[in-house]
């Protein structure tokens, strides 16, 4: 009996480490607001693990934090221009993309943003953003909505220069290039409008003719070679950006709420009911369970488990949400119109 009592009891001991894993937590938190001292419009933000925050945006302001957004100090780089992306190289080195009367300029600091020194850009469609292949190789995409035009850029000193790419990839692609991520060592997504079926320059008929459809563009090889892939938006729908946490994982977002995700490295992608028809502007992969989003109107959503919940947070505002940045999935702020910039606070 007492044998039997034994073996029941052992059995039970062994069966509890097969058990189901508890459920990871539901994603709960809100944004807090911070004053950071301007009242000019934010564009893009960047936080770092050290607690530093910085923002660029309208009027050449460009404001940071060394504590975590507890004290803020402003700088006005140049009156009338405004700040649209920036791309940190090292933790040193910033480069800002700003654009004043239709034209687009580079600042850049090697002294953690504390002097910039001006560059000219030659390209006149708007700056968005910059994706880089450690300190060195990188690039830059430019693109019109209104005109559903776009452009390329590579560097090869760090984003101090760029140059144009004289190849079929990088020819006239007839869409707006809005977005740009690096995914893992070697791939490279783009995102931005569908192309237009009357309008596709001759040197780019080969790469994207045969599949107008699309409004992600792929590289596998650093940008050498590239494909078009659907995420399955509409061609009325616009992409404006895309982050991967490695090669595999990624998200999109931009128009009408759209947001969908890929696990094979953008080959298929799954669209995501976000609950709102809201523009989203920005997205940040944190890993292969969390994401969070941000747009128009005060909107923020994000997702712990993947894509299969996607929570809406208060933020307290209806002003424009224009980019976030996190370190974790507890840590984050957010920048928008008007001035504004949030603190992710969790709940739990």
């Amino acid at each position: 009996m007492i044998r039997a009592l034994f073996l029941v009891t052992l059995l039970a001991l062994l069966l509890v480490p097969l058990a189901d894993a508890p459920a990871r937590p539901r994603l709960a938190g809100h944004f807090k607001s911070v004053i950071a001292g301007t009242d000019a419009s934010l564009y893009q933000v960047k936080l770092f693990e050290d607690r530093g925050v910085y923002a660029c945006g309208a009027d050449g302001y460009f404001v940071w934090s060394g504590d975590s957004g507890e004290s803020w100090e402003t700088m006005q780089i140049q009156e009338g221009i405004a700040l649209r992306v920036m791309h940190w190289p090292s933790r040193r080195t910033a480069v800002i993309a700003g654009r004043k009367a239709g034209k687009n300029h580079l600042w850049i600091s090697t002294d953690r943003a504390a002097t910039f020194d001006a560059k000219d850009v030659d390209t006149d469609l708007p700056i968005r953003d910059f994706a880089f292949f450690g300190l060195a190789k990188g690039f830059m995409v430019a693109g019109s909505v209104q005109k559903k035009d776009g452009t390329w850029r590579v560097s090869k000193d760090g984003g101090r220069t760029y140059q144009a790419i004289e190849s079929v990839a990088y020819s006239n692609p007839a869409r707006a290039l809005l977005g740009i991520c690096r995914a893992g060592k070697k791939s490279l997504f783009v995102v931005g409008s569908h192309v237009e079926s009357g309008y596709v320059g001759e040197a780019a008929k080969s790469l994207l003719y045969k599949t107008k459809q699309g409004s992600v563009l792929r590289s596998t090889d650093e940008g050498q070679n590239w494909e078009v892939v659907d995420a399955g938006n509409d061609a009325g729908t616009l992409l404006y950006d895309v982050d991967f946490a490695d090669e595999k994982l990624g998200w999109v977002v931009g128009e009408r709420g759209f947001a969908a995700f890929t696990r094979d490295g953008g080959k298929t992608w799954k669209k995501v009911d976000t609950g709102t028809e809201e523009r989203l502007n920005a997205v940040q992969v944190i890993d292969k369970e969390a994401a969070y989003a941000v747009g128009e109107n005060g909107t923020a959503i994000g997702t712990n488990d993947g894509g299969e919940t996607i929570v809406t947070f208060k933020t307290g505002t209806k002003r424009d949400l224009k980019d976030l940045s996190f370190t974790d999935e507890r840590t984050g702020f957010v920048v928008g119109t008007s001035g504004t910039v949030l603190r992710f606070v969790r709940d739990y």
